[in-house]
């Protein structure tokens, strides 16, 4: 969905009295069961709970103050839960792979001259001198 959409969507959301948000939630549920080709993420163990819980309340007409301020702190939980697995991962993810840093001056098109580690310079013969002769 395009962002500008789903801005647009959640400002006529936002507008609309708790009562009337759950008749969209059903029109919704409605045009996904009749036109979704492609089935959503499920939703985690607390969440199909959560929605367990407020199709309960709907059922018994409860007010939609009181369902609003039930999921409210059903998605607080459900909030805590997902940062809490996110700082597991973290902890518990491989640290990232550094490369070493290339000498300033080095890389493609510069020649370095690389003395090869068998010469030793003190196993150089010395130049002879002239006062030997």
């Amino acid at each position: 969905m395009e962002e500008l959409t789903r801005k647009r969507i959640m400002r006529k959301l936002e507008a609309l009295p708790d009562a009337q948000l759950y008749q969209v939630l059903d029109y919704i549920e409605f045009l996904e069961s009749k036109y979704a080709e492609v089935r959503t993420v499920p939703p985690s163990a607390l969440e199909r709970f959560a929605e367990r819980v407020e199709d309960g309340m709907r059922a018994r007409a409860v007010a939609a103050s009181v369902m609003s301020r039930t999921m409210g702190a059903l998605g607080a939980a459900s909030r805590l839960l997902d940062d809490l697995a996110s700082a597991g991962r973290e902890v518990f993810a491989p640290a990232p792979v550094t490369r070493p840093a290339i000498p300033a001056g080095s890389g493609p098109g510069v020649t370095v001259d690389v003395i090869p580690e068998s010469a030793d310079r003190r196993s150089e013969p010395e130049p002879e001198n002239a006062s030997d002769a």
